[in-house]
């Protein structure tokens, strides 16, 4: 059995036979002075004799045995003509042959075949039984395969020969990976310019390294461009698009695009996931991600399989998987998109989304209007030339070594080497992590450089991909020392709020007192048989004041987990009856207020950092002050 060849396929014709049949099956003749490929049929009625009347069944030709690596998805590859005279091919599986469906699969593509059961019987079975020297896959992913030592794109087998070998895909209109236009427009009109400057060039040199991770242990990881609109973000996406298929612009273009937009839901972003196995990510438009779902759709993407979930009958169905590098942008960073959320922004989600902000335009030393010129003419270019480049690099990636073991042996030998040349010293356990991908990153610019693709030197290759390490590993910093500086904020808010009631002790009235007093901050409590202070009840105005600046759900969260503030469920405000507030009926009135225990004076030992310990003049002071000799 051989694979079939896209020129064999385009190449097998027609023909007719004009001989009656009486024996089960129908037999096909072939003549001996006319070479063909499969078998061809044409059926008349049961005479014995030849007769020049109407066929049963239109023109076609038995292809290929179909099914895929785990010896499952049995079918044949038929392919005819239609009523309209086009050629047609279509996948008849074996289950749907002996039920007795295949051939009207074919009828609703227009093929010709009377109604007649006998017909209709007797030809599925001479398709079902009827053997070809000819093997098509059947597959359900792009990427590596490793049992065929090929690559898998949904137009079809590329193996190290440069031959493009036919594949059956089910889903091979979902994402447009093909090939249009031409390789050298692409070589000298897109990447000759974009390799120039260190953003542009890194959009070019990411989609090739997805060739490269089926050979080394690495997850899937996204390079978000953000900044101000009018930069040049999409065209980064369209530039990585054309190295794999349509780079066309999402927004402005009739074609089917590459690229896609966030406005999915985590389950629909899993799905996509999977079509892009193999390939490029590609995510435009951020904000149309709803805030709510973006850090599970981080996960999701990242995670490398989609949840298990059930059939209707119960049973599980077949999870897929994904690995590949993906490029996102939009108009905010990941970390304002999660902040949104009141979600933390873990480490797990910034070493899998990685921050890149476009200070400025991409193209580096140009001013607005010419950046603009060429950003109009790589677009155009994007959407005419697309495809050929990651075709060219899997054939020559493929002859790098004989085999899948030794090609995942030489590229984790070459990707330490380039590890060496981009990790700094002194970053953190996750920050190496993410340089293993940036080494990947670097590897795949120098492969594309040494197979004549890229038309860069290697120090260029190294050169962009730091420019971009160096953005991100800037952003972690800036973000750590935020962390650090909410800390230290975080520990001061019991002081903050210490030092107010304290300094204005004066201005806080009895809850039991009638008369209202003016410029009153709050209220306190006296514990039973006692002079001492139970709480402080604080006016929203007054601790809104306090903490004038700051997130008050943050501040109330940290007072409570000190218990400082008495919350009431989930509210951070208690209700309280004062007697100087008049309600209906000349009643006094109960006031939602900030209670907050008196013990952040009376007792600080246990509530406050050491060095806010009060001394004894202090305390005596205070009491003076709450008994009104201050």
């Amino acid at each position: 059995m051989k694979f079939l060849t896209q020129q064999d396929f385009d190449e097998m014709s027609f023909r007719w036979k004009s001989r009656t049949f009486r024996t089960f099956p129908l037999q096909a003749e072939v003549k001996k002075d006319v070479p063909l490929i499969g078998y061809s049929l044409s059926a008349y009625d049961n005479s014995t004799t030849l007769t020049s009347g109407t066929p049963h069944v239109g023109l076609f030709v038995l292809v290929a045995t179909v099914h895929d690596e785990k010896q499952n998805n049995f079918g044949k590859l038929i392919k005819f003509k239609n009523d309209m005279g086009v050629d047609c091919a279509i996948y008849l599986s074996n289950s749907s042959l002996r039920n007795g469906n295949g051939v009207n699969e074919m009828v609703k593509r227009g093929f010709y075949m009377e109604p007649d059961s006998q017909v209709i019987h007797k030809l599925q079975r001479y398709i079902l039984l009827t053997k070809s020297d000819n093997f098509v896959p059947y597959v359900s992913y792009t990427g590596y395969s490793k049992a065929f030592n090929s690559f898998v794109l949904p137009d079809g087998l590329y193996n190290k020969d440069g031959k493009k070998l036919v594949v059956y895909d089910q889903r091979a209109d979902d994402l447009p990976l093909d090939v249009n236009g031409s390789y050298t427009v692409w070589k000298n009109d897109i990447a000759s310019h974009a390799v120039q400057y260190p953003i542009p060039a890194f959009a070019l040199i990411v989609p090739f390294s997805s060739l490269l991770f089926p050979f080394v242990d690495l997850g899937t990881i996204f390079t978000h461009f953000y900044g101000l609109s009018s930069r040049g973000k999409t065209l980064l996406l369209q530039l990585a698009a054309s190295v794999f298929g349509n780079g066309s612009d999402p927004r402005n273009s009739s074609q089917k695009s590459l690229i896609s937009q966030w406005n999915a839901t985590p389950v629909g972003l899993e799905g996509m996931a999977a079509l892009y196995n193999g390939s490029i990510g590609l995510l435009d438009e951020i904000h149309k991600c709803d805030d709510k779902d973006f850090p599970n759709a981080i996960y999701a993407l990242c995670g490398g399989i989609n949840k298990a979930r059930g059939k209707s009958t119960g049973a599980l169905r077949e999870q897929k998987s994904w690995v590949f590098p993906g490029l996102s942008s939009g108009e905010q960073s990941g970390l304002e998109k999660i902040a949104k959320t009141k979600e933390e922004a873990t480490l797990g989600r910034l070493i899998r989304f990685l921050d890149i902000h476009i200070d400025g335009q991409i193209f580096t030393g140009l001013d607005d209007i010419e950046g603009e010129r060429l950003a109009t003419q790589l677009k155009g270019h994007c959407s005419n030339h697309y495809g050929h480049a990651a075709r060219d690099f899997m054939q020559q990636l493929l002859n790098w070594a004989n085999d899948y073991d030794s090609l995942r042996e030489r590229i984790n030998q070459e990707k330490e080497e380039m590890f060496s040349l981009v990790c700094p010293p002194d970053l953190s356990q996750a920050e190496v992590r993410v340089m293993h991908h940036f080494a990947l990153f670097a590897l795949a610019g120098r492969l594309a450089v040494q197979f004549n693709i890229l038309p860069m030197t290697q120090a260029q290759v190294l050169s962009s991909v730091c420019h971009v390490r160096d953005i991100w590993l800037a952003s972690m910093k800036a973000h750590h020392d935020k962390l650090i500086q909410q800390q230290a904020q975080k520990r001061d808010y019991v002081a903050i709020l210490k030092d107010e009631i304290v300094n204005n002790l004066h201005l806080y009235q009895a809850a039991t007192d009638t008369k209202p007093r003016s410029n009153c901050k709050g209220y306190y409590q006296l514990k039973r048989h006692s002079n001492e202070y139970n709480t402080y009840l604080l006016k929203p105005e007054t601790f809104e004041e306090i903490f004038k600046g700051n997130d008050l759900d943050e501040v109330c969260e940290q007072l409570c987990e000190k218990k400082v503030l008495l919350r009431a469920s989930d509210q951070f405000k208690r209700s309280h009856r004062i007697s100087s507030v008049m309600g209906k009926n000349g009643n006094s009135a109960s006031v939602r207020l900030y209670t907050i225990t008196a013990d952040i004076i009376d007792d600080p030992e246990e509530t406050l950092e050491p060095e806010l310990v009060l001394t004894a003049e202090e305390r005596q002071l205070i009491l003076e002050q709450r008994q009104g000799k201050g």
